[in-house]
């Protein structure tokens, strides 16, 4: 099957999903103690969630986002309603080379869903006990072992492609010419216009090509977010964590990212995930489309799972407390929220006529 292709028509939308990509990531999801002194006989007090930012402000009503006020069915039907008409593109497109497309009933995802049920002997979530627990979730993921509350309906949040029985009717040849008409030719390198289907020409929104003044305003943008952890103040508050860290027996990471990433890729070699992913990209779906038994899968080692989650709560426990002692949460929202007020300081009338271009666009 070819791969979907992004298409220079939308580079709006993609450049609006990239900035408020990098202020998520500049911006913890977890909200951290307050606490000067860890003990690990108190509780500790969590900081309230994040607020946003003034610049993330500005990027969301550009994009259209709803910021307070909708309701969970009014969320629900807008983005149908926009899905929709990506998908009866789609269709009309497909009609137009023979073939018919059918579209789901939540084309643009489920909203909402059930809130899990914890487990009453569970630690409060994002507490130092959360921590000791589940280190980071990798060897022991909590959310693994949750299910639904009773009386929920977990198909209701689960996607059915509503193409797929006619998909497993069809001789290969068949499903070729859906493929090439749907995504087009496969490509090897550069996306060609001449080789787009009809996922490009449904998702191509040239119309809403930004001006040439917006689109260096967004690349400004973007250059001043992405260099937010250069700022002396983010790179003063990375040196107290670490060497907070390097106290507590964990040095050579200058950053949480770094610590992170390192144990990331130790997981996927201990817990097999990088093998049974080469595994998965190599099957053969056609022959094989029920995928691989568990005796195809690597078998992980409980040995070296067992030392790697005992390792991994270790430097949890450690991150835990050392983002308390420095603050770091809180210390870092300022500082990123004082970097994005300065954004929008310097070029709000732009932000303005920014804001007004998209909503008429919409409308």
């Amino acid at each position: 099957m070819g791969t979907p292709r992004f298409v220079k028509g939308r580079k709006t939308v993609i450049m609006l999903a990239l900035l408020m990509a990098l202020l998520a990531g500049c911006s913890s999801a977890e909200p951290s103690p307050v606490s000067e002194e860890i003990s690990a006989d108190e509780p500790v007090v969590a900081a309230p969630q994040p607020t946003i930012g003034p610049l993330e402000l500005y990027l969301m009503r550009a994009a259209g986002s709803p910021i307070y006020g909708e309701s969970q069915a009014e969320s629900q039907a807008r983005i149908d309603r926009e899905a929709r008409e990506v998908e009866e593109r789609k269709a009309r497109c497909m009609a137009e080379q023979g073939f018919t497309y059918h579209i789901a009933e939540h084309p643009g995802g489920h909203v909402g869903g059930y809130a899990p049920v914890l487990p009453a002997d569970w630690p409060a979530e994002n507490s130092r006990e959360w921590s000791q627990r589940f280190g980071f979730g990798l060897a022991n993921n909590p959310w693994e072992q949750l299910v639904a509350p009773p009386g929920s309906d977990d198909d209701d949040c689960v996607w059915v492609d509503p193409n797929q029985e006619q998909l497993d009717a069809m001789s290969e040849a068949e499903r070729t010419a859906w493929d090439v008409a749907m995504y087009g030719q496969p490509l090897d390198m550069e996306w060609d216009p001449a080789s787009t289907g009809c996922w490009d020409y449904a998702n191509d929104n040239s119309d809403s090509q930004v001006p040439d003044q917006f689109g260096a305003l967004l690349t400004e943008i973007s250059l001043a977010l992405g260099a937010i952890d250069s700022d002396p103040r983010i790179v003063a508050l990375n040196a107290d964590w670490s060497a907070c860290m390097a106290e507590n027996g964990h040095s050579g990471f200058p950053d949480q990212g770094a610590l992170h990433n390192q144990l990331s890729t130790d997981w996927g070699v201990i817990g097999g995930s990088d093998a049974e992913a080469a595994i998965l990209n190599s099957w053969d779906w056609r022959q094989y489309p029920d995928g691989p038994g568990p005796d195809d899968l690597p078998q992980p080692d409980p040995a070296a799972v067992a030392a790697f989650a005992e390792q991994e709560i270790s430097f949890a426990v450690a991150d835990y407390d050392c983002r308390a002692a420095t603050r770091f949460e809180q210390t870092y929202l300022e500082i990123n929220h004082d970097i994005q007020q300065r954004i929008v300081e310097q070029h709000r009338n732009e932000l303005e006529a920014f804001v007004l271009y998209m909503d008429e666009l919409r409308n």
